[in-house]
């Protein structure tokens, strides 16, 4: 039995016997004095990066250096942190608690967070404490009498972004973006709801220096059915009321009287479109001066199903690097105080954030046949899963194990 033991325990005496001779670079075969003369002349998220490549250098940096600054400065910290990424494709920087996220821990934005957190975008919205509620995308995609499940975050933003920075082989990706719900609310059955939305990594051709953008594609539907008769006749004034819960963004509703006049407009001209062919466009392509979100309000007629008014909506939301970005602060960012409008000739726009999603992917761009094949004949309650509510149904995410792609 002795010898049994001896054999077994040899294999770990040969281990200890042979010392393990780590090759020093040249940098750390340098004397202690004349590593800290370098590190005098370095910015300190320079030396943090440093003294993270080998414990000698962390000694002799990190370790005889004054850190206390990172700690109390957080701009300081995201900016070490976005040197660190870079080595880390699994990892996003988290611009709320300044620290790193695994982008396995970004779930799609119509999946509810279940991680236990003390991060505002992960989870804990609560903890934000910021002026107003957390900066998101709602007012983009309220178009039902109630909330809608999709929440897009920043989170979401970085997380995706990141992923194909590194390759697209972890966690969630512009994919698992996209997202169709349907709400036949049963106190309101003279309508029918339908939100849908795509995501798009840009990517720019031979520019190398230029970042990535995602650009995200929304359309929003109101399908008004046949016995609606407040929709019978265009030619006497609709209510406000009826289009007050669609928004185009938050310093845009539908229901302003400059956005009537011209679907009036259109309607009195040519009528809806019929079903074989393009819906009839109520404005050229528009931008919004406040946000930059570019839309286009179109009409549909879906036959004995009714008529509807979609709105599609192409944001360009960024890099997602930095929670200042005009793009994306604009846009998810609102104040209820700030100015309101309805269509203008100088909103109108050249339809460039919609080209750049159409180049972003060799797939059909327009969602548009695709929704309506969801509403008529109520198909999305044969094609769709229906939720814990009974009136709202909506396409389930491809979610993958954890770890993987999403």
């Amino acid at each position: 039995m002795k010898g049994f033991k001896d054999w077994l325990s040899r294999p770990f005496r040969l281990l200890r016997s042979r010392p393990y001779n780590k090759r020093l670079s040249d940098l750390e075969l340098l004397p202690p004095e004349l590593l800290l003369q370098i590190t005098d002349y370095l910015a300190i998220v320079d030396t943090i990066c440093l003294g993270l490549c080998s414990r000698t250098l962390h000694h002799f940096t990190t370790g005889l250096c004054d850190l206390s600054p990172v700690r109390r400065n957080k701009s300081l910290a995201l900016a070490a942190l976005n040197r660190l990424v870079r080595d880390f494709p699994r990892m996003f920087c988290c611009h709320y608690c300044a620290r790193l996220h695994s982008i396995t821990d970004v779930l799609p934005p119509a999946t509810d967070q279940i991680i236990f957190t003390k991060c505002p975008d992960l989870g804990a919205p609560f903890l934000y404490r910021g002026d107003g509620p957390l900066p998101s995308l709602m007012w983009f995609v309220r178009v039902h009498c109630l909330p809608s499940e999709y929440r897009f975050q920043h989170c979401h933003l970085a997380a995706v972004l990141q992923n194909h920075s590194c390759g697209g082989r972890w966690g969630i990706s512009s994919e698992s973006l996209a997202y169709t719900e349907v709400v036949d609310y049963p106190e309101d059955p003279a309508r029918t709801t339908l939100l849908s939305v795509e995501g798009r990594v840009y990517v720019p051709a031979g520019a190398r220096s230029t970042p990535l953008s995602l650009i995200l594609q929304i359309q929003q539907w109101v399908l008004f059915h046949d016995d609606d008769i407040v929709f019978a006749d265009w030619d006497n004034d609709v209510p406000l009321s009826v289009f007050h819960r669609l928004f185009i963004c938050g310093g845009q509703k539908l229901g302003t009287a400059a956005v009537m006049d011209a679907i009036r407009s259109v309607v009195q001209q040519r009528g809806f479109s019929s079903l074989d062919e393009q819906p009839s466009s109520a404005a050229g392509y528009m931008r919004c001066s406040l946000c930059e979100v570019e839309f286009q309000i179109s009409l549909e007629d879906c036959g004995k199903d009714g008529k509807a008014v979609i709105i599609t909506k192409w944001l360009d939301l960024g890099a997602g690097m930095d929670l200042e970005d005009s793009k994306w602060k604009k846009k998810a960012t609102f104040d209820p105080s700030g100015p309101r409008g309805g269509l203008d000739p100088t909103m109108a726009s050249s339809g460039e954030v919609r080209r750049l999603f159409c180049e972003s992917s060799d797939r059909e761009s327009d969602p548009t046949r695709r929704n309506k094949s969801y509403l008529v004949g109520r198909q999305y309650r044969r094609t769709m899963r229906k939720s814990s509510w009974d009136f709202l149904y909506y396409t389930p995410h491809p979610i993958a194990r954890r770890g993987r792609r999403i």
